[in-house]
């Protein structure tokens, strides 16, 4: 029975489907059955494991197990030690190895910021030598024209010698009359010429300048009588020829405007205004000619002489030029084109004086016809105001009521006018425009105030208006200032002003000449210049300063401020009331002149080895003895050394430092060469009144005189 009932229990058939729910609903034994199932002998990753668990169990007990997963915990933590250490090298590579790539990113990084500095040098390089070589095909265009011009007009050495014949008996040569057919031909190419194209200046003026007429000037300044009478021929064939060419400027024309000046003579301004343009355009050329005349002589010839020979020649013009003003002035009513062409004959006399001396007959001559403009101008302004003024009024009533009138009346403008001009300032930022506006201000101020009175509500609405616009101007002025300023970059290898300071002083420009060109004259003018330059120049300068820090030689600083400063005095010395600003850059300059005059002087003296004589003979005292007897200062050291400075005064331009030549301003640059010959003259006198004092027993040591040595260095450097 028991058995029976074991297998009935065993294997019922009703109960199969249960077993299997119970296994689908049971996952433990589902697993378990997978294990039972499966054959583990067959399975390489098992018989992997049980090889490398196999070694570590020596012993099956209850504690096997526990021992085998200590075992396995010791070994995982082993491994994970070995894997970080491992990983530790790795990562140590790897840090390196990002450090040089680091490293090598900064080296990229600097190499790409200096490729692009240099090409943007290169760039500028390249365009100043694309500008060269056009300018040398230009001029070498030029000089082919002129090479043929004269291959053409002129006669070669040989034809002259043929005609000039023998200089011992005068006799002539075969070549006589091929040379005298050339010139023939010559003559009748120039007339056929002059007919064709009309006259050209170069024909009269510049045609073959020989070194020899150049050179015979150089000969006879040490004559002063007869450079007097060589000069008193130039000026009367001059006279003559300016003359003539202004008689044909006046009827026929110029060869730049083919219009004759008198066609324009219905216009008084532009008539006289043109007759005044051309003379001094005229003056300048003559300038130019007769500096190339006496380019050979002393620069102190050019000096003494110049205006003396411009005043000579420029006289011719006066009798002609004052006739037809004066035709002009004649049938003249116009107050307006009256007081212009005052202004015209004022600014073509502050030109020309300079140059023809304010003594010459033509100096007179315009400051006449100015005077008498402005008689005319003030005759027929005191007819037009009175015209306008008559009326049938007693006119002591009209001086008594007028001005009360006319500021009572004006009052009611006062508010809208102001309130318009308040909201247009409120929007502008243009320093020139607001300055202009200050001008407009005073203008119309000056106008007003005598027909309305200076304490009417409309002078004082006007007046603080005024005072308001220039408050904006100089606030206005400073910012836009700064705002340039912080732009400036550091100066370039020429050493030549930035664009800052470029900028800097045409924004000055702009505000000065509309001062000048105001149409009244301010009271405080004087003390609206000096603040004008205080809120731009100063400024400007200590930027200049340190702009300059960024350059590493002590000259290269001294040359780029010089010519910053150079800049600015040239704008400056055009306006008035700067004397006290112009003497203060004249200082600064001859400070960093110092600089350069110091380092060129102490360069030449080393270079020639004269500093040492130079200080051995400044120190000596007699109670040492003889200075011949001093070590390096005998005979034969003081002949070498005198060797040595004779190659400076042979050839001086190897000494100069580069920095000269970068100098803009040709005026600073003599200036600094000849204050370093004196520098030298100088120090070369010292050593010489040694070797003179026969204290000094020094023989045989051939040497130049102080004035040789003044003279050939003056010459040549």
């Amino acid at each position: 029975m028991e058995a029976e009932t074991d297998g009935s229990k065993a294997a019922p058939p009703q109960s199969a489907p249960v077993d299997n729910a119970a296994s689908v609903t049971n996952p433990i034994k589902r697993r378990i059955d997978k294990l039972v199932a499966s054959k583990l002998h067959n399975d390489p990753e098992f018989i992997k494991v049980v090889d490398y668990v196999a070694p570590m169990v020596e012993n099956l007990d209850i504690h096997t197990e526990r021992r085998l997963l200590r075992s396995l915990e010791k070994r995982q933590l082993e491994l994970n030690k070995e894997y970080l250490q491992e990983f530790e090298k790795v990562n140590a590579h790897v840090q390196d190895f990002a450090e040089k790539v680091r490293t090598m990113h900064r080296i990229c990084s600097d190499l790409t910021n200096r490729i692009q500095q240099n090409k943007e040098k290169t760039q500028d390089l390249l365009s100043k030598t694309s500008a060269l070589q056009n300018q040398k095909k230009h001029l070498e265009a030029k000089q082919k024209a002129i090479d043929d011009f004269l291959g053409r007009f002129s006669l070669t050495d040989a034809e002259k010698r043929a005609l000039e014949g023998s200089t011992k008996d005068g006799t002539i040569t075969s070549d006589f009359f091929p040379a005298l057919s050339r010139a023939r031909d010559i003559y009748n190419d120039s007339k056929e010429l002059l007919r064709s194209n009309g006259e050209h200046s170069a024909a009269a003026d510049y045609v073959e300048m020989k070194a020899v007429l150049c050179q015979s000037f150089a000969a006879l300044q040490e004559r002063e009588v007869l450079l007097k009478y060589a000069l008193d021929e130039i000026c009367t064939a001059r006279k003559n020829q300016i003359l003539r060419l202004y008689i044909d400027a006046l009827t026929k024309g110029t060869q730049s405007n083919g219009k004759p000046i008198e066609l324009m003579s219905h216009d008084p301004l532009r008539y006289m205004g043109d007759m005044l343009a051309w003379i001094y355009e005229a003056l300048e050329g003559e300038r130019e000619l007769l500096q190339m005349l006496l380019k050979d002589c002393n620069p102190q010839v050019i000096r003494d002489n110049s205006v003396s020979l411009l005043s000579q020649i420029s006289s011719a013009l006066c009798r002609p030029f004052k006739l037809r003003v004066e035709q002009a002035l004649a049938g003249e009513t116009d107050s307006v084109v009256l007081y212009r062409l005052s202004a015209l004959f004022t600014f073509y006399s502050e030109k020309m004086t300079p140059e023809i001396g304010p003594d010459s007959e033509l100096s007179r001559t315009i400051e006449e016809l100015n005077q008498l403009t402005l008689n005319i101008f003030y005759s027929g302004l005191n007819g037009a105001v009175q015209k306008i003024l008559s009326k049938d009024c007693n006119p002591q009533v009209i001086r008594d009521n007028s001005v009360s009138l006319l500021s009572q009346i004006s009052s009611a403008l006062c508010r809208p006018f102001k309130l318009r001009v308040e909201q247009a300032l409120a929007g502008e930022t243009d320093s020139v425009v607001l300055y202009r506006l200050s001008a407009l201000f005073t203008f119309y101020s000056e106008k007003m105030t005598p027909e309305i009175g200076p304490d009417s509500e409309l002078s004082r609405t006007i007046e603080e208006l005024n005072q308001l616009t220039l408050n904006i101007f100089y606030s206005g002025l400073n910012g836009a200032v700064q705002k340039i300023l912080s732009k400036m970059g550091a100066p370039d290898y020429d050493l030549l002003p930035v664009p800052a300071v470029h900028q800097i002083l045409m924004l000055l420009r702009d505000i000065l000449e509309t001062h000048d060109g105001a149409m009244a004259g301010k009271t405080n003018s004087e003390e609206e210049f000096n603040k004008i330059f205080s809120c731009v120049l100063d400024p400007l300068y200590r930027s200049v300063q340190v702009a300059a820090t960024h350059l590493h030689s002590p000259l290269d600083v001294a040359v780029y401020t010089l010519n910053c400063l150079s800049a600015i005095y040239s704008l400056v010395i055009l306006y008035p009331f700067t004397d006290s600003r112009l003497e203060m850059i004249k200082a600064l300059m001859e400070g960093n002149e110092d600089v350069l005059v110091s380092e060129e002087a102490s360069t030449i003296l080393a270079n020639t080895g004269l500093i040492n004589l130079y200080q051995k003979a400044a120190a000596h005292d007699k109670n040492q003895g003889p200075l011949s007897a001093i070590p390096g200062m005998d005979a034969a050291s003081v002949n070498n050394i005198m060797m040595q400075f004779d190659v400076f005064l042979a050839q001086p331009d190897k000494y100069e430092l580069d920095q000269i030549a970068k100098i803009s301003s040709a005026r600073t640059r003599e200036s600094v060469k000849q204050r370093t010959v004196d520098n030298v003259v100088a120090a070369y006198s010292v050593v010489v009144n040694k070797l003179e004092d026969p204290f000094n027993a020094y023989q045989n040591v051939a040497y130049k005189s102080v004035e040789q040595v003044d003279y050939l260095a003056t010459l040549s450097y």
